[in-house]
């Protein structure tokens, strides 16, 4: 009896781990493009090109955060681009939809740090002083030698 019982638990916990590695892959299949695909359907519909930037977290959810960063000016123009892109990604990428999605528009002027600091603040308190590090190494490492 223990033993078909542990062989029971150990099956349902690899086909656990396999359904949700699997829907996890589906939901990168479309991101990887998503990139391309926003950045042009938003210059088509505003004349102004984003920088966008996506990430994914995997656990027993799957959770996507999506950034959009247009200049100041636009942003005081058009108000409803989060709007626009969270009917963008439901008609044309519904994984991204079916998981924990996050949409932030926010002006290209702040700092990763800033943004962080507005939407998670429970995280930058915790590891503000680590992010602001990280940061500031990979600014070093961007900006060249003369």
């Amino acid at each position: 009896m223990n033993r078909k019982l542990k062989r029971a638990l150990f099956i349902g916990g690899m086909v656990a781990v396999g359904v949700q590695s699997f829907r996890s892959y589906r939901v990168f299949k479309e991101i990887k493009p998503l990139e391309k695909e926003l950045s042009e359907y938003l210059h088509s519909l505003y004349g102004e090109t984003p920088e966008f930037h996506s990430s994914m977290i995997v656990n027993l959810f799957i959770n996507v955060d999506v950034t959009v960063l247009f200049s100041p000016e636009f942003l005081a123009i058009h108000t409803d681009v989060e709007e626009v892109v969270r009917q963008y990604l439901s008609d044309n990428c519904p994984m991204i939809c079916k998981s924990r999605l996050t949409v932030i528009v926010e002006d290209n002027t702040m700092s990763k740090a800033e943004i962080i600091k507005k939407h998670s603040p429970k995280m930058y308190k915790l590891f503000g002083p680590l992010i602001e590090k990280k940061l500031k190494v990979a600014e070093a490492k961007e900006t060249p030698k003369e």
